[in-house]
């Protein structure tokens, strides 16, 4: 009696393997299958709790860190990509990609940003590792310029403005490793917010840094004739100014020369006559006013009112010829 239950105990077991087997590479079947990432996820996860082991935990979990991050599901990548670099040993080349799901990840969902600085931090340092003495990498491009973006992004969101100027290095770094134009984009809306906070030395630096002497692109002239304005210097603010009135005259820039010129007559007179004539002649307008002020007031006073009438025509003649009004 005892044999045949035996017998029989094991007849159920090895029933019961093949069950599991055939259950298992019918899952497997069905992963390979699957062409829709949100099904292939989740029978991903299935197989996971049922039949992981030592030899293919590692492809389950890339596999569930990399579809977690396509459809969005960042709270899966953390829980995945964590337990894959904490409990594995990954090579170098699949580590630098699971930092930077981590950083972008833990940046997205505002969870914890120290995690966000610290994955980004290890993706930098190891694509720099990879990357070796090569000025062209894949390494570069894929992986360090993104996670310093992160890591100055970070930095700039931060309400402490002394946090925030932590956020220049790291920028301009990844500036100098791809020119794009979206890393001009977040170097200049780091300026603004560094302006804002009040440091404006740094938000000058953020702006030369991108700035091209040969060409020059507008919006950046014009900061930088703000920054310095409001850092005080006047030399560069009408140097930038003056720039910015070249490649394109307007009212708003010529009104803003004359105001920096106002002590020296004969240059207010030329901006405001062109922003009056820029802004469509217009008698109320205050540059109208600044004009006759400079004119009548300033550089013709005491003279006779037909000459003055008559100086006043001649400044705002010169000022349609050179703006083409």
């Amino acid at each position: 009696m005892k044999n045949k239950l035996v017998f029989l105990l094991v007849i159920v077991l090895v029933l019961s393997f093949g069950v599991n087997a055939q259950t298992q590479k019918e899952l497997n079947e069905k992963i390979k299958d699957a062409s829709d990432p949100e099904i292939k996820f989740d029978l991903l996860e299935k197989f996971k709790e049922k039949y992981s082991n030592e030899k293919n935990l590692e492809s389950l979990l890339l596999q569930l860190s990399a579809i977690s991050y396509q459809l969005k599901k960042y709270e899966k990548t953390i829980e995945f990509s964590e337990k894959a670099v904490n409990e594995l040993k990954l090579d170098d080349k699949k580590k630098i990609q699971v930092y930077l799901w981590l950083a972008n990840s833990f940046y997205v969902t505002k969870s914890n940003n120290e995690k966000v600085i610290e994955y980004a931090d290890l993706c930098v340092k190891l694509g720099k590792q990879l990357k070796g003495d090569k000025e062209v990498s894949q390494y570069t491009k894929k992986y360090i310029v993104p996670a310093l973006r992160i890591q100055s992004k970070v930095y700039a969101l931060d309400n402490d403005p002394d946090k925030v100027v932590l956020s220049v290095p790291v920028a301009l770094e990844a500036y100098g490793f791809d020119k794009s134009r979206n890393n001009e984009k977040l170097i200049l809306s780091i300026s603004i917010k560094l302006y804002k906070a009040g440091k404006v030395k740094e938000a000058i630096q953020c702006v030369e840094s991108i700035y091209n002497v040969e060409k020059p692109k507008r919006k950046y002239i014009d900061k930088l004739a703000m920054y310095y304005n409001k850092l005080g210097n006047k030399a560069k603010t009408i140097e930038y100014y003056k720039k910015s009135y070249e490649i394109r005259p307007s009212a708003k820039t010529a009104g803003r020369l004359g105001i920096l010129y106002i002590k020296n007559v004969d240059q207010a007179i030329k901006y405001f006559a062109d922003a009056y004539v820029l802004s469509g002649m217009k008698k109320s307008s205050r540059y109208y006013k600044y004009l006759r002020q400079k004119v009548y007031n300033e550089k013709m006073k005491g003279k006779a009112e037909e000459d003055q009438d008559a100086y006043f025509a001649e400044v705002v003649g010169k000022a349609r010829a050179n703006t083409g009004k």
